[in-house]
């Protein structure tokens, strides 16, 4: 399984949207999308917008040789540290991640101590980092040292902790630590239930994790109706998010061939087609993919008219871009 992520505690629906992505094999897996630096130096401001990892770099680079060389406070520093550490993890530059994120600790471990709960982010962020390294166990530390901090400063139902309590989920899901991991989500779902409501969309993607957990664990039918509530949630948004649908699309549609119920994945499979099609040109060669594996399905079930169809189409495409 290949690994797309970013810890953070304002951004729990995006850490969570990739343990989804985690069964998605036909499809790039979705990001943990973290909060991106507030980037006050317009400079900065423009590699962002633009996604220059190279004049990013250097940008940050020289703005902590400067502060280096000034003397600048240990505050400003790890301000500078934390932008570039965040710049290298989500360039999946891991190994530089992990040395800016240690750093940063070691400054705010001095100034805050060890227990200090403004630690927890920086923390999240190392975790990542090593869930992204493979270092699962290092990850899993980290985690549960975070969720014991915000739990001692927050009390153990805050919402705030739906974000690190989901997280740990995910790498005890990686760990094969099932039981842990169905636990912390149940969990984390239950949090979020109480604070927002069962029918809220924004619990949607707390509901289809503690699906994949079950998925993973071959148990379908506990996972297929918590993919279909998140779904059900999905259509519900005032501003259904694209991305996130097609997802979930893909986990109950995969469930389906998984059990060999062709049927029920065609439509999910055609849905998921569309949705691509609406953000790229006709013969843009992302669509491979997906045009592939409906082929595949549409074979499986017997429908082989529009298998071939199908298959002509791909191989069009593939003609055209070459």
């Amino acid at each position: 399984m290949h690994r797309k992520h970013r810890l953070n505690f304002t951004v729990y629906a995006a850490i969570l949207a990739s343990l989804v992505g985690l069964i998605c094999f036909f499809v790039p897996n979705p990001v943990w999308s973290g909060t991106r630096p507030n980037l006050n130096a317009q400079e900065g401001v423009l590699a962002y917008e633009i996604g220059e990892f190279p004049e990013e770099e250097k940008y940050w680079l020289d703005e902590k040789d400067q502060a280096e060389k000034r003397g600048a406070s240990e505050v400003e520093m790890a301000k500078i540290l934390c932008r570039l550490g965040d710049l290298y993890e989500e360039n999946d530059k891991f190994t530089e991640a992990e040395s800016q994120y240690k750093r940063v600790i070691s400054i705010e471990e001095k100034a805050l101590g060890p227990d200090n709960p403004d630690l927890a982010n920086y923390l999240s962020k190392l975790a990542l980092v090593y869930y992204g390294e493979r270092k699962d166990e290092e990850a899993e530390s980290l985690l549960k040292r975070v969720v014991s901090m915000k739990e001692k400063a927050l009390g153990p139902d805050d919402p705030e902790l739906a974000s690190e309590i989901s997280s740990l989920a995910l790498v005890y899901n990686s760990l094969h630590k099932y039981d842990e991991a169905e636990s912390m989500s149940k969990r984390a779902l239950a949090i979020q239930e109480k604070a927002l409501g069962q029918d809220n969309p924004s619990i949607t993607t707390c509901v289809s994790s503690l699906a994949v957990i079950y998925y993973v664990q071959h148990k379908y039918d506990l996972a297929e109706p918590l993919f279909k509530r998140a779904l059900a949630l999905d259509e519900k948004a005032a501003d259904p998010d694209p991305s996130a649908l097609g997802n979930h699309l893909i986990d109950l549609a995969k469930l389906y061939e998984d059990e060999g119920r062709y049927k029920e994945a065609i439509p999910l499979s055609e849905r998921i087609l569309s949705i691509k099609e609406k953000g790229l040109s006709p013969n843009d060669p992302d669509l491979v993919p997906f045009i592939d594996h409906l082929a595949a399905i549409y074979k499986a079930a017997g429908r082989n008219k529009e298998a071939a169809e199908l298959e002509k189409r791909s191989k069009a495409i593939s003609v055209h871009t070459k």
